[in-house]
C-alpha cells in the first residue's frame, strides 16, 4: 500500500491485485471537487477571480492582464 496512485497501480500490475485500486484514484478526485464544493459554499457562490492571493498592494496581476492592481482592488471593495 501507498499513497501514490502511480506506485500503487505499479504494485497492483506486477501482483495482478485490482481488489481496491479504483479506490487510489476516485478517493482523490472527489475529495478535490468536495472541497471545491466547500469552498463556493462557504463564499457564498463566488469563486475567485484570480489566483492572486494578496491585491491590496501596488503590484500587478499577472494572471489577468491588462488589469491594474487598483482597478482590481476597486472591484474587490464592492
Amino acid at each position: 500500500m501507498s499513497m501514490n496512485p502511480a506506485r500503487t497501480f505499479g504494485t497492483a500490475l506486477l501482483g495482478r491485485y485490482w481488489h481496491a485500486l479504483w479506490l487510489y484514484f476516485l478517493a482523490p478526485t472527489l475529495g478535490m471537487l468536495v472541497a471545491a464544493e466547500i469552498f463556493l459554499w462557504v463564499r457564498g457562490g463566488v469563486g475567485q477571480r484570480c489566483a492572486k492571493l494578496h491585491h491590496a498592494n501596488d503590484k500587478r496581476c499577472i494572471f489577468l492582464p491588462g488589469h491594474a492592481a487598483g482597478r482590481l482592488q476597486e472591484s474587490h471593495q464592492t
